[in-house]
């Protein structure tokens, strides 16, 4: 993973999840939200391991998942994106919300809240 925090493209990481929250089991994976200036594609990060993980309905507009083993990097390239998801992980780890369909609630309405106050933009 230190060959894509050295990415010049790379700006901001932050840990995320059920490992922040407070709720990871010994299966649980390590998020880690990484904000960039776009969001990468197989050539960006190629020869580091991780692929797209494509498998989860819960990825969005805003965001792509990679995968490599037990760690999951979500890219945005919205700072309203990122800054609304590291808020509701500590919203989360602070209420103890650690049903996983409830914390991905949490999340959607925090981005909500940015979408209608214009700081997440809808292209």
């Amino acid at each position: 993973m230190e060959e894509i925090i050295k990415m010049s493209w790379v700006k901001m990481l932050a840990p995320f999840g059920s490992r922040v929250v407070g709720c990871a089991t010994d299966t649980s994976d390590y998020d880690y939200l990484v904000l960039a200036d776009y969001r990468p594609d197989l050539v960006s990060l190629a020869y580091t391991g991780f692929e797209p993980d494509t498998s989860d309905p819960l990825y969005g507009v805003y965001f792509s998942s990679w995968r490599n083993g037990n760690v999951n990097l979500v890219f945005t390239d919205s700072k309203g994106f990122f800054d609304a998801t590291v808020e509701a992980t500590e919203f989360c780890r602070k209420y103890k919300v650690y049903d996983k369909t409830d914390r991905c609630r949490v999340h959607e309405a925090f981005r909500a809240h940015l979408e209608q106050t214009d700081k997440i933009f809808v292209f």
